[in-house]
């Protein structure tokens, strides 16, 4: 029974972390395609602490504001419109 749970677990996280590669593979072609050749800062795409915020969270926005001097919520709503491209 230990095997089962611990091959089920490693597999559960080895699936949310493709998933998470990909999530920021995403993000960063999206924020490339928007502001240009700009230095990537180191942003985190992981599950949320509270399931009713959704799947995955990203602090990609805050970390983008600093490098291109604009408002975190205008840089997620652009993150957000080229997810909707995709």
């Amino acid at each position: 029974m230990y095997f089962k749970v611990f091959y089920l677990s490693r597999f559960l996280w080895y699936s949310t972390s493709m998933i998470q590669v990909r999530i920021k593979k995403v993000f960063e072609e999206i924020i490339r395609a928007q502001y240009g050749g700009i230095e990537m800062p180191a942003f985190s795409v992981m599950p949320p602490d509270v399931e009713t915020f959704g799947d995955y969270t990203s602090n990609a926005a805050m970390a983008l504001a600093r490098v291109v001097q604009k408002n975190p919520m205008e840089i997620a709503q652009v993150i957000a419109s080229g997810l909707e491209q995709e």
